[in-house]
């Protein structure tokens, strides 16, 4: 089994060694972590299980009421995925009448009656459930405050009229009757064929190229692509740039900045993890200076149990191992964990 261990050797700095079944304990903090392997388990964002007619509802329309929850659970923070997903489904109700339709008005497809668009997405994609939910809730969550806002606003602003708020009621009532389901299609297991997790071999690929500027100052707007001991240098690390870099070198593109990044993961490029289950490797995520609406961080947790993780901090700071527990409560506070794109496996 693959063994991580991270130490400080003289000053502060991030090595990573693969040693086989080794479980030696080097110099300094010696760390042993369970990385991400092809045969581990990760939750999954998938289409829930059919479910029993209820009132009014066919088991159809329930079904895909389940699925819009179980993608609000899996993408949205724990404390407003509820409220996400009745959004979603009163939008749902009211666009399409919980139906997966393939012909509507002017053009427009499945349950939120959304279009495709060349380059953005497919006749195919907005017809499956699951990829149509998580485009909806990239547009709710893109609103400035929603979770606070009532839905008829959310409804001027997501189509210009209040239409959503009609169904409020009815939405909230469903979600309570599905919520069991939503948990279940986010917490199975996925199949080791399927993306979820990285490749043997990419944790160490992050690894060593982020090692390299740990010890190096801080700069804002910094390409991260060669480690310099000036803090004017523009080849220096920021936080985003330092992860953007790091899973580069891994094979794994991700967008520059931190917001970026998470709505990179949301849209279905990385698993979102409850912070009990977090791993090596695992990018932390929240909301710092630009708001609490806005992700402004971003690091790579190097030890989940004592809640450590490699980052470039801040201007006058330099990319070090440091604690992320005092930003656990944070309303924006995600962990997302990457996986290798289709195709591109580099075991």
């Amino acid at each position: 089994m693959l063994k991580i261990v991270f130490c400080l050797l003289g000053a502060l700095a991030l090595v990573v060694a693969v040693l086989g079944a080794c479980t030696s304990q080097m110099a300094g903090i010696g760390l042993s972590a369970h990385s991400q392997t092809a045969d581990d388990s990760a939750r999954c964002v998938q289409a829930a299980a059919p479910q029993q007619p209820w009132n009014r509802w066919s088991a159809q329309q329930m079904t895909h009421a389940a699925t819009i929850a179980s993608v609000a659970r899996a993408r949205l923070p724990d404390d407003v995925w509820n409220t996400g997903a009745m959004i979603g489904v009163a939008a749902a109700v009211h666009e399409s009448g919980l139906q997966n339709q393939a012909a509507g008005d002017a053009g427009a497809l499945g349950l939120f009656q959304q279009r495709p668009s060349p380059g953005q997405s497919t006749p195919e994609q907005i017809m499956d459930p699951v990829a149509a939910a998580t485009a909806f809730f990239d547009r709710l969550t893109r609103i400035d405050g929603w979770t606070a806002l009532p839905l008829a606003q959310i409804s001027q602003q997501l189509r210009g009229d209040a239409a959503y708020a009609t169904h409020e009621q009815a939405a909230r009532q469903i979600v309570d009757k599905v919520a069991d389901a939503a948990q279940a299609a986010t917490t199975q297991a996925c199949p080791s064929s399927t993306p979820g997790v990285l490749p043997t071999g990419a944790l160490e690929k992050v690894f060593a190229y982020a090692q390299r500027f740990v010890g190096t100052p801080y700069r804002y707007g910094g390409s991260c692509t060669r480690p310099e001991p000036d803090s004017a240098a523009t080849t220096n690390c920021d936080c985003s740039s330092l992860t953007q870099q790091a899973f580069a070198a891994a094979g794994i593109a991700l967008p520059r900045t931190a917001h970026a990044q998470w709505r990179h993961g949301k849209n279905g490029h990385a698993i979102t993890v409850p912070e009990a289950e977090a791993r090596v490797g695992d990018l932390v995520f929240y909301d710092s200076y630009l708001g609490p609406y806005t992700i402004g961080h971003v690091g790579i947790i190097v030890d989940p149990a004592r809640q450590q993780m490699l980052n470039a901090p801040h201007t006058g700071a330099k990319v070090r191992v440091e604690s992320y527990a005092r930003h656990v409560n944070r309303r924006m506070f995600t962990i997302q964990r990457f996986f290798q794109p289709a195709g591109n496996d580099q075991r």
